[in-house]
């Protein structure tokens, strides 16, 4: 199931320089999260993403782009992916 309320957006912000995770709820802004490098940023929407699905049953909108407006594709390194998975499994683990 699809929860298109809740959004979570990897985001390059070029006014800071920075990968920014930006979440809204109902259209409405509720958390971001600010990181140098682009694969901390995505590793850690990953992992909000799968928290978010475990917690709730329902798949979150996931997007990707730059804040000019310009779209970035969402090709996660198999690496990246890993990384989080074992992040988010640590995280439910206690570790």
């Amino acid at each position: 199931m699809s929860h298109r309320s809740h959004t979570i957006e990897v985001v390059y912000d070029w006014s800071i320089r920075k990968w920014k995770i930006q979440t809204y709820k109902d259209d409405k802004f509720i958390a971001v999260d600010s990181f140098m490098d682009q694969k901390d940023a995505i590793v850690n929407a990953l992992v909000d993403y799968w928290q978010y699905e475990k917690e709730h049953g329902a798949t979150p909108h996931l997007k990707m782009f730059e804040k000019s407006g310009a779209v970035a594709r969402f090709n996660t390194p198999h690496a990246w992916r890993k990384i989080a998975r074992e992040r988010f499994e640590e995280l439910q683990n206690g570790i």
